[in-house]
């Protein structure tokens, strides 16, 4: 439900190391056929904030492949390696 969906929101706001928090957004993403660019965007607000969390870039991983298009990874990827190039979750993402 939304309101499922806007709860992972808020345990993520908390502890974006949930990785329970992560799986079960992506469920609900799923199950309610959810825009995954906005989900994207989601992410990206997230990754900034912490750049080296796992949960963050094996969740961005999964809704990537469930849409199928990598064209804005790249340029992600990129801004975030210029903030610190010595990222291992954004070098092994890219």
């Amino acid at each position: 439900s939304e309101r499922a969906l806007d709860l992972t929101a808020e345990v993520i706001e908390h502890n974006a190391a949930n990785y329970t928090a992560w799986h079960f957004r992506r469920r609900c993403l799923e199950a309610l056929g959810a825009d995954l660019y906005k989900e994207l965007r989601f992410i990206e607000e997230k990754a900034y904030d912490t750049p080296k969390n796992y949960q963050i870039w094996f969740h961005r991983r999964a809704i990537v492949e469930s849409l199928g298009d990598a064209s804005s990874d790249l340029q992600f990827v990129s801004n975030v390696l210029l903030e610190d190039g010595k990222n291992y979750h954004a070098w092994s993402h890219r």
